[in-house]
C-alpha cells in the first residue's frame, strides 16, 4: 500500500497492517487489518515472527505474517483519518524496491526480508 506519513513528510511504500484490538491475537488481528486496508480477503495467513521496535523505549512487538490466497471480497473499510492507495507489485519487483530502499519502515522491510527468506527456502508457496 502507499500511504502519506506526516512524521517524515511524504507517501511511503508499505505493507498492510496496524494495532492489535484487546483481547484479539495477532493473526486475526491480520485478517481484520488486511481486509480494512486493502478489501482483499486472504485463505492462509503463515507466521513468520515478531520484533520489537524500540525496545528501549517502547514495549509494543510487530508480528510478521505473509498472507496467501487472496481475493478481492469488498471496498477498503478505512479509519477517518486514513488515506491508503492499494498497490499490486509483482513479488520479484517487490523484491527488487526492497533492496533499492523503497520500504523505507523499517519494520515492513524487515517482515519482507523474513517473507523473502521463507519463500526461497520453499518452506510455503505463494499458491497456498
Amino acid at each position: 500500500v502507499k500511504q502519506y506519513r506526516h512524521p517524515v513528510g511524504e507517501e511511503l511504500i508499505e505493507l498492510p497492517g496496524g494495532f492489535i484490538d484487546e483481547g484479539e491475537n495477532p493473526q486475526p488481528a491480520a485478517e481484520r487489518e488486511m481486509l480494512e486496508e486493502t478489501g482483499y480477503k486472504f485463505s492462509h495467513f503463515h507466521y513468520l515472527g515478531m520484533s520489537a521496535a524500540n525496545p528501549g523505549v517502547l514495549n509494543n512487538f510487530s508480528h510478521f505474517f505473509i498472507a496467501t490466497g487472496g481475493v478481492k471480497t469488498s471496498d477498503q473499510k478505512l479509519d477517518h483519518n486514513e488515506e491508503i492507495e492499494v498497490m499490486l507489485i509483482p513479488l520479484e519487483e517487490v523484491k527488487i524496491k526492497l533492496l533499492h530502499g523503497e520500504f523505507r519502515q523499517s519494520l515492513h522491510a524487515l517482515c519482507l526480508f523474513y517473507g523473502f527468506d521463507i519463500l526461497k527456502q520453499n518452506m510455503i508457496s505463494i499458491a497456498d
